[in-house]
């Protein structure tokens, strides 16, 4: 949980929003860098997508950023297309061609010689060295600023396990040098020298670039869980914009149904809302067609709603066009987009009697038409008012069944679901805009990784798309840290609480500046009572928390591998032991009795009263040694065999772990 609260409180400070807005203006100018000719805003988006490995993304986000970089100069924009001017592409040459030298003078310092070849060396130490960062940019960090931390030196152990395992897999590095080349790297990373510390500088800051980037794009974890298998039930207001080209949210709605596939969300409306809906519709049908009928198209081009500026773009000019239009409307729509359908939600018969009952209670109509006076200063009209008692009620009644929720855009509504409970950490009711902006709607959606950005920040260092050196400040790498600490110290209990009541405030559609404030104050007040104030002690203790979580991590998958190899072979002896109660029962008893009959019957053929003819004693005794082989079997080889096989799960396991803490033992 301490993940996904970082990554919310990454995506909601302000201090980290812009330096999200830097990370992500640097990775604009090398792109169009990177390009020989000047590039358009959709050339530059489509590149920006590819980076980050995304479909969907919040286009305005990168407009801001290229409307800064060209008012403080960075890059010019010349006929709608953006490029570098020849004195900045020539630092940034410079800046790349320093860069380069100093990756070859470290090889030649600090890795020659080897046997493998240098262009393997050199991508092996362009790998080893994201992995590092990977795991130890806090230590890296925390080194930076405080001097005398050594947090790096302190890990060489670690380190050198890391990136050992990670070598082995490495078929282009000769294996009897792995080893050397691995132990050259800590060594490298651990010298006091300014090529290095440049060249970790450059490192440093993609890493905690691309974790900026990476974070702003995606859900997180908690949001997808809280959302995952539950039905949405969509009020009129929403309904009224769905399959309308001209509605602010009809672009979203095709990101909407996607994402709410990949979560299973199923969506529907309740009967009242049905009904709501076909008489809104109407009456906006005989307001339109009133209209039309009175007055000409360029009058009526100037109407502000979603319908009359579809039906428009729909070339409807006419009357009957426009009665055509609407024909089409009065049924609530079948589908989001064309995946997701819309159900009627009325599988509950008692749902009916519920929701009649609430519409009749004149106090939930007082209760709810004074949230909407509060809000408005004017009473909610009737209709309306008893809808969404109505509808209130009904979620409610479901809620106690599953995970239900409400999407609209209504006032009252909303701010009701703001004074109750949430269930299941959903609140009641949820605001379009809302659910757009916590599930990254438009903005990478759900399938997206938010925490995930080692890929970003491989693939920026790969193609050289590392921001330039003075883009950050050490300064900017604390704050990290210092939040990362906080966190990283914070009780389980405290942080779950903080994460859900972040969750909460975001469902119910709070300013986002407040509640990062509201947030960091949460996790100070908890830091205040639990740490001292020796903020350097602090960070070596958290460390050295995290190396023996390390260690402990690294153990346990070696004791588990041991386990599953120790386990392998006691299930093929368990295997063969119950192969070879088979073949005593099923063959050589039956093998055996068969013999001793045979020397039975032949002693007494042979050697007794043989006046009977041969076939009076061969069918008898073969009878009789039939029935043996079968008594044999059902009396004592079935339940033996029946045993083993149900005796069979506890008699590994304790096998099992006989022989592993002998293992460990030795």
């Amino acid at each position: 949980m301490d993940k996904t609260l970082k990554s919310i409180y990454l995506r909601l400070d302000s201090t980290n929003k812009s330096l999200t807005k830097a990370a992500i203006s640097q990775l604009l100018i090398k792109i169009i860098y990177a390009s020989n000719n000047p590039l358009s805003e959709k050339q530059i988006i489509a590149e920006y997508k590819s980076i980050l490995n995304v479909k969907n993304l919040d286009d305005n986000e990168i407009r801001n950023c290229l409307s800064l970089l060209v008012e403080d100069s960075s890059i010019t924009l010349h006929k709608g297309r953006y490029h570098i001017s020849t004195s900045k592409r020539e630092k940034i040459d410079s800046s790349y061609q320093e860069s380069e030298r100093r990756k070859v003078d470290i090889i030649e310092t600090y890795f020659k010689p080897f046997f493998s070849d240098e262009k393997a060396v050199k991508e092996w130490l362009e790998d080893i060295t994201v992995s590092f960062f990977q795991l130890y940019s806090n230590e890296w960090i925390a080194d930076l600023c405080y001097k005398r931390m050594s947090a790096i030196s302190g890990s060489k152990e670690s380190i050198l396990d890391s990136i050992n395992r990670r070598t082995l897999n490495n078929e282009q590095i000769e294996k009897k040098e792995q080893k050397d080349l691995c132990e050259k790297f800590v060594r490298f990373i651990t010298t006091k020298d300014s090529v290095v510390d440049s060249y970790l500088w450059e490192y440093g800051t993609s890493s905690f670039s691309a974790q900026l980037i990476k974070n702003s794009v995606g859900a997180d974890d908690i949001s997808i869980e809280t959302f995952k298998d539950c039905k949405c039930v969509l009020d009129t207001n929403i309904l009224m914009h769905i399959g309308l080209e001209s509605s602010e949210y009809y672009p979203s709605f095709k990101s909407l149904e996607e994402v709410f596939q990949s979560l299973n969300i199923e969506v529907g409306v309740l009967y009242i809302t049905k009904e709501e809906y076909k008489n809104t519709v109407g009456n906006k049908r005989d307001e339109i067609l009133r209209m039309v009928e009175k007055y000409q198209l360029d009058v009526i081009k100037e109407a502000d709603d979603q319908y009359t500026k579809t039906a428009i773009a729909r070339r409807c000019r006419t009357y009957s066009d426009f009665e055509r239009f609407f024909s089409q409307l009065l049924e609530i729509p079948q589908y989001i987009e064309e995946k997701v359908r819309i159900e009627l939600f009325d599988h509950d018969p008692k749902l009916e009697e519920v929701i009649e009952k609430s519409q009749n209670d004149e106090q939930k109509q007082s209760e709810l038409n004074a949230i909407f006076y509060q809000i408005t200063g004017h009473d909610k009209r009737q209709n309306a008012l008893i809808h969404d008692v109505g509808l209130i009620a009904g979620v409610n009644y479901l809620r106690e069944q599953g995970k239900y929720f409400i999407l609209s855009q209504e006032v009252s509504v909303n701010n009701y679901a703001k004074q109750k409970p949430s269930v299941q950490d959903l609140p009641m009711s949820i605001k379009l805009e809302t659910i757009i902006n916590v599930l990254a709607v438009n903005n990478g959606g759900v399938n997206i990784d938010a925490t995930d950005y080692i890929p970003l920040f491989a693939s920026m260092v790969r193609r050289g798309l590392i921001p330039n050196r003075d883009a950050f400040k050490v300064a900017d790498l604390s704050l990290m840290l210092e939040k990362n600490e906080q966190i990283a110290q914070l009780p389980s209990e405290e942080t779950i609480r903080i994460a859900k009541d972040v969750h909460r405030k975001r469902l119910l559609g709070e300013n986002e500046d407040k509640i990062a404030l509201e947030m960091t104050r949460e996790i100070q007040g908890v830091k205040m009572q639990l740490v001292d104030d020796l903020e350097e002690t602090k960070t070596k203790l958290t460390l050295e928390q995290q190396e023996k979580g390390r260690y402990k991590q690294s153990a346990d998958k070696t004791t588990n591998a041991l386990r599953e190899t120790i386990k392998a072979e006691v299930e093929k002896v368990y295997r063969k032991k119950i192969r070879n109660k088979r073949l005593l029962f099923y063959l050589i008893f039956p093998i055996l009795i068969f013999f001793l009959s045979a020397i039975g019957f032949y002693a007494y053929y042979m050697y007794g009263d043989n006046s009977n003819n041969f076939w009076s004693y061969i069918v008898p005794a073969v009878i009789v040694n039939l029935l043996t082989d079968i008594l044999i079997i059902m009396l004592k080889g079935l339940p033996e065999i029946r045993q083993l096989k149900k005796d069979r799960t506890n008699w590994v396991e304790d096998e099992v772990n006989k022989r592993l803490r002998k293992k460990l033992e030795d």
